[in-house]
């Protein structure tokens, strides 16, 4: 019996330390439910069987992002082109129904024709940012692109006077036309217009014009503030032509019956002074 191996002996523990008892995972419930996500989403679904042995769909790209602005539109013989910077203006709601009206990446707020482009501005906006409608209209005029820029203006302003100057000075330094609206209606209404004139010839919009010369000069002088028709008559018996009251000093002008010294002050300013002060509207 001295040949067979005996086992060995278990190893002594130290006293007062508990046994160790190795962790078993808890039992899975009976039925328990999935989670949310899971449940949510619901079974797996199989993967798409391709047809006829071509390749399975695969899902749509998003679209891509919308190039630079085009100065042109295929459209705009047939319809006012909307920009997207305009898509939230309460005017473009008025105007559809009316006229047709399409959306399209333009550089212009609004085309009216193939070569009349529109830019809207409000007064309030004008006021807050002066420096935006002078960019705006020299990029424009810049590119030769347009027979016709017109500057639509909202007065959306109590007291207009100051920018309606400053958008009237732009105006006439860049060779634009403007229109003034009091309402977002009244702008809908000039956009209509504009788009219904398109091809309409020039006659409708002009004044009869008058071939006789008294009369055209008569015209230009009551122009004048406090000049009347009567103070036109005396001064063109007196001095002849525009180009001989234009040459007449303040002396000469109050030589003339009815010419007092308010008269005279107010023709020798409108006949004399310029338009604008030579360093106004240099900066817009």
């Amino acid at each position: 019996m001295s040949g067979v191996p005996r086992p060995p002996r278990p190893v002594p523990r130290p006293a007062g330390r508990p046994v160790p008892r190795p962790k078993m995972p808890p039992p899975a419930a009976k039925n328990s439910a999935p989670p949310a996500a899971a449940a949510a989403a619901g079974p797996p679904r199989p993967p798409p069987v391709a047809k006829n042995g071509a390749a399975p769909a695969r899902p749509a790209a998003p679209p891509p992002a919308s190039g630079p602005a085009e100065w042109y539109h295929p459209k705009a013989s047939e319809s006012v082109i909307v920009a997207p910077r305009q898509d939230k203006n309460p005017v473009v709601g008025l105007i559809r129904g009316r006229v047709p009206v399409e959306m399209g990446n333009i550089v212009p707020d609004f085309l009216v024709g193939k070569a009349n482009a529109v830019l809207f501005i409000g007064l309030r906006y004008h006021r807050l940012h002066p420096e935006y409608l002078g960019g705006r209209v020299k990029q424009l005029r810049d590119s030769h692109k347009y027979r016709l820029i017109t500057i639509l203006c909202n007065v959306d302003l109590d007291d207009p006077a100051g920018p309606l100057e400053g958008i009237t000075t732009i105006a006439y330094h860049n060779q634009c036309s403007m229109l003034c609206a009091w309402g977002n209606e009244e702008c809908a209404k000039y956009l209509v217009t504009l788009k219904s004139y398109e091809n309409k010839p020039a006659d409708l919009l002009q004044g009869r014009f008058e071939t006789d010369h008294a009369v055209r000069l008569t015209e230009v002088l009551t122009t004048i503030p406090t000049v009347n028709k009567t103070d036109a008559n005396t001064l063109m018996g007196q001095f002849g032509s525009l180009k001989d009251i234009m040459a007449a000093d303040g002396k000469d002008l109050s030589q003339c019956p009815g010419i007092g010294d308010k008269k005279q002050r107010q023709l020798m300013k409108a006949l004399h002074e310029p338009f604008f002060s030579a360093d106004n509207g240099k900066d817009e």
